[in-house]
């Protein structure tokens, strides 16, 4: 997709890994297989590449719009005022779903330049990763140092009507942190308590596989039949095995 055009390739891969480190180090830490989406980054991004626009969060309350098309530069093409909570941002198709303090936010990007408001999702005030994959979005709440207020759980949201999602499933959880969605798999980090693995074949009624309780999550990248977990002392390569997980390489990373 970025034949012809180096520099902006090692941009965006310094960009990604920046983003990964930094969403570690806030204990807070989106990632699509969709064509349209360059760049891959944890659910609790606060930032994301879509063709050749970078969305990013800013303030809380703003999305801010940069054409990355150039070679090496970014220039900032729009700012959209969003309401207030704004806390991640996740791509899918033509879409974003924008975490907030007390919901999902989907704006339409078909004109990259011009995000456009399409509906809101609305539950108790948390801190909030969302991934969506098909007709379905799974957002993550938890109590925390910001989210004293929230439920810790697993919600499984119907998004086939974007302009009504609907909540279908619940699913308890220990602290919940960041997720990502590949095919029948989804992976949730439970933060300092480890991680959980779930077959969603049926996308409605996550099953849990296994809770590995030894390794901290805090954010996954989802890639075909491995990911990557995101630590408190780096980065996990796991590839997906029968009912087990294969640890394929690790990566340390110091924490600011």
């Amino acid at each position: 997709m970025l034949e012809g055009k180096p520099m902006k390739n090692v941009a965006i891969f310094g960009l990604a890994i920046v983003l990964l480190i930094f969403s570690c180090s806030k204990d807070v830490s989106p990632s699509s297989s969709d064509n349209s989406s360059t760049g891959e980054g944890g659910s609790m991004a606060a930032m994301t590449i879509v063709g050749n626009y970078m969305y990013r969060i800013a303030g809380g309350n703003t999305i801010e719009v940069y054409d990355i098309s150039g070679d090496s530069t970014a220039k900032l093409v729009a700012s959209v005022a969003a309401g207030n909570g704004l806390e991640t941002v996740f791509p899918y198709k033509q879409n974003l779903r924008i975490g907030t303090s007390n919901g999902m936010l989907i704006y339409d990007i078909s004109n990259g330049a011009n995000p456009t408001y399409v509906s809101t999702y609305t539950h108790v005030v948390s801190c909030d990763p969302v991934v969506a994959q098909g007709n379905y979005a799974y957002v993550t709440l938890r109590n925390g140092n910001r989210c004293t207020r929230g439920l810790t759980q697993l919600e499984v949201i119907d998004i086939s009507n974007l302009g009504n999602p609907t909540l279908v499933k619940t699913v308890p959880m220990v602290m919940p942190h960041g997720l990502d969605a590949d095919g029948k798999n989804l992976i949730v980090g439970e933060g300092t308590y480890g991680f959980k693995w779930f077959d969603i074949s049926n996308p409605t009624n996550p099953t849990e596989i296994l809770f590995n309780k030894t390794v901290p999550g805090y954010d996954i990248i989802s890639r075909g039949n491995s990911f990557i977990l995101v630590g408190d002392k780096g980065l996990y390569q796991y590839e997906y095995g029968n009912k087990t997980l294969n640890l394929l390489s690790t990566i340390p990373v110091a924490r600011p």
